[in-house]
């Protein structure tokens, strides 16, 4: 990890350096064995295929290199390419992705080949050499996700994300915006759960989506 610092460097180096570059170099060395044998007799392709057009969104932006990954699976599975002509708006992919992901899960693949879509996805946010902070949190948020499937666990996410309505106009739109929200009475109001989420950073990139159209929106600790 310290090959290559050296002198008043290494003295200042920290802890949380030494960690961040051990982390890197793990998930380079994760990123250069072979992709060939991942998802090979993989189930729920289509859903899957849906997954990794959602991911290339994430940044807001398609490289030629992802095309490349995509059109590799496509060609693997004998099914068509994704249409990445239509751009979703600014921030859908954040969404989208989780809710692929989850689309993907009620297909109920085996776990080994669950566990196997969190190493071609990584190789898909390093694709193009840059990973956004986006990126990142949308990893995060699905590899709870799948780990929660592959373990079984109990545990449903401790971010809860609700919208609460400041009138009753307010509780109209949240009901049509977000049809599935369940209506609970907490804090002496009523509030419209968007869902549970497993990561921190990823509830706040969804409280920031329904902000944005107007909703007070807050992120609660369970």
């Amino acid at each position: 990890v310290l090959h290559d610092i050296s002198g008043t460097a290494r003295e200042g180096i920290r802890a949380e350096d030494l960690l961040r570059r051990f982390e890197d170099l793990r998930r380079k060395e994760q990123l250069e064995r072979s992709r060939e044998g991942l998802l090979l007799e993989a189930q729920g392709v289509d859903e899957l295929m849906e997954v990794f057009k959602a991911i290339v969104h994430v940044d807001e932006r398609v490289d030629e290199r992802e095309v490349e990954l995509l059109r590799e699976f496509a060609e693997r599975w004998k099914i068509p390419m994704p249409d990445l002509a239509l751009p979703l708006a600014a921030g859908e992919g954040v969404m989208a992705a989780r809710d692929a992901v989850a689309a993907y899960l009620r297909v109920s693949p085996p776990t080994e080949q669950a566990s196997e879509l969190l190493d071609v996805l990584q190789h898909f946010v390093h694709a193009d050499e840059t990973v956004t902070e986006e990126e990142t949190t949308v990893i995060d948020e699905v590899g709870a996700m799948v780990m929660h499937y592959v373990t079984r666990s109990s545990d449903e996410g401790r971010h809860q994300v609700v919208i609460v309505p400041q009138n009753e106009a307010q509780v109209v739109e949240a009901r049509a915006v977000v049809p599935e929200a369940e209506a609970t009475f907490m804090r002496g109001g009523t509030v419209y759960s968007v869902g549970r989420f497993f990561s921190a950073k990823y509830a706040d990139l969804v409280c920031e989506r329904y902000v944005a159209k107007g909703f007070f929106t807050t992120r609660i600790e369970l």
